[in-house]
């Protein structure tokens, strides 16, 4: 987790900083446009690779050695921004990094997904194979680390901006940068040092370190034990157990495997409502702040909305981790909360017409006298939007990961990574639809939207593979 925090706070301080670079050298804001491109499209092309590689190699190896290729790449940025090299090259290098480092999330998640596992289970002379289901004890730590996950990626959010302007103020950019990529070179000797520890359950030979504990032996061990169980009339899963082995290879590529599980692809395919119509409001808040606080301080109100939504994703996650016990079904709960965030979005959208419409009718009241109660009803319910928006986050990522069967998790997880894409290219129809019809209208749109898309996962989890267990 230390190695997270100093991981992310880098990554959110570096957003800030290298933006605010670009805008002030070009002075042209479509560039921050091209910078992001250059950030995200390497995911669409290295996410699914790079995640398959964890299969084969343990997933504290994969992260130590892609922080430290980080580190470089980030040392290098800082050297072109104190040099003032052409934009172009700034594109460059941050595409070279997002090739080596995208599936990086996905690794992390694996690397909890397995403690979770190591911890929760018992020694494998007493392992029991008479379910494909999670244990309680693994969902349980499963999603207590995607938890705490979630809160250091919402916290370093609002800590990483803090930092990047402290470090602008005092050393500059170029500096600044440089002071980044130490921190990552940290990130990478943080996780670097879990690698030797061994496992009582899946020791790790010294000279095989890389190797992932959940290989070949552990694979033929589950299979030996599955194939030694008594069949029993009127099974309806027996063929399936007996046959994975004719279905697929050691290391199958993702769309096979989603394609043989409905759950697991329902709970990928449902990522597609919040993550392209509700997640977009984070970088829309200014947008909707100003409608409702034109006359205040916007600077002011922005920050204030913005510390409402990460407040409800932190209270969420602290609570998740305090009651993860109670969440025997992480992914009913992800879809449920995907469905209450259109609700949410709805209610920013009647505070924002409410509001208004109230400060047009009450002619006796100063100008702009609604417009704290405006803000304050604004961020009740960006407190909810939040809360949910975590809760899916949250609970969706554990509900994939115990989903993935264990031969090919990595390169599952890292085809459901691929959604942070969606985002940008979300907040781009949301400005469009604020440019065009208003926030309001913006806010109904996304809403409806996230409902639209969420059909297809729900088809899906109504008519599940027979033979797969529900988590």
């Amino acid at each position: 987790m230390s190695s997270a925090v100093c991981s992310r706070l880098a990554g959110s301080a570096e957003l800030v900083m290298l933006n605010w670079w670009v805008l002030h050298v070009t002075g042209n804001p479509a560039m921050i446009g091209v910078v992001t491109a250059a950030r995200l499209v390497p995911l669409l092309f290295s996410a699914p690779v790079a995640g398959a590689l964890a299969d084969r190699y343990s997933p504290f190896a994969l992260v130590t050695v892609m922080c430290g290729v980080s580190a470089v790449f980030t040392a290098l940025l800082g050297m072109a921004v104190h040099l003032a090299w052409p934009i172009g090259v700034v594109c460059a290098l941050l595409a070279f990094r997002g090739l080596a480092i995208a599936a990086e999330p996905t690794m992390r998640q694996l690397a909890v997904a397995h403690l979770a596992k190591v911890v929760a289970s018992p020694p494998p002379a007493t392992v029991s194979f008479s379910s494909d289901a999670p244990s309680s004890a693994t969902t349980t730590r499963t999603v207590k680390g995607m938890a705490d996950l979630s809160t250091i990626t919402t916290l370093c959010l609002v800590a990483g901006p803090l930092l990047s302007g402290l470090l602008l103020a005092s050393i500059g950019p170029g500096g600044g940068m440089v002071v980044l990529a130490v921190l990552v070179g940290i990130a990478a000797l943080c996780t670097g040092s879990v690698i030797p520890q061994r496992s009582s359950q899946v020791p790790w030979h010294s000279l095989r370190a890389l190797r992932h504990p959940s290989g070949r032996s552990l694979r033929n061990v589950v299979a030996r034990a599955r194939r030694a169980r008594p069949a029993r009339t009127g099974e309806p899963c027996h063929e399936a157990v007996e046959r994975p082995r004719k279905q697929f290879a050691h290391h199958p590529r993702a769309i096979a495997v989603m394609r043989s599980d409905q759950r697991l692809c329902a709970q990928i395919v449902v990522a597609l409502g919040p993550m392209l119509a509700v997640f977009p409001y984070t970088s829309m808040i200014p947008v909707v702040v100003g409608s409702v606080a034109s006359g205040m301080k916007e600077t002011t109100a922005v920050a204030v909305a913005s510390a409402a939504a990460a407040l409800g994703g932190v209270v969420t996650t602290l609570r998740l981790r305090r009651r993860a016990t109670a969440i025997a079904r992480p992914g009913r709960v992800a879809f449920v909360a995907a469905g209450l965030s259109s609700v949410a979005l709805l209610a920013c959208a009647l505070v924002i017409v409410g509001m208004n419409k109230l400060g047009g009718e009450d002619t006796s009241a100063s100008e702009g006298g609604t417009q704290p109660w405006a803000l304050l009803g604004l961020c009740i319910a960006l407190v909810v939007l939040g809360s949910v928006g975590q809760l899916y986050r949250t609970t969706n990522r554990a509900a994939v990961v115990m989903l993935a069967p264990e031969e090919s998790k990595g390169a599952v997880l890292g085809v459901s990574n691929m959604d942070r894409v969606l985002i940008p290219l979300g907040s781009m129809v949301c400005g469009v639809v604020a440019a065009q019809w208003g926030v309001a209208w913006m806010l109904v749109a996304m809403a409806a939207a996230n409902v639209i898309l969420l059909v297809p996962a729900l088809g899906m989890l109504l008519h599940p593979n027979r033979c797969k267990p529900e988590v």
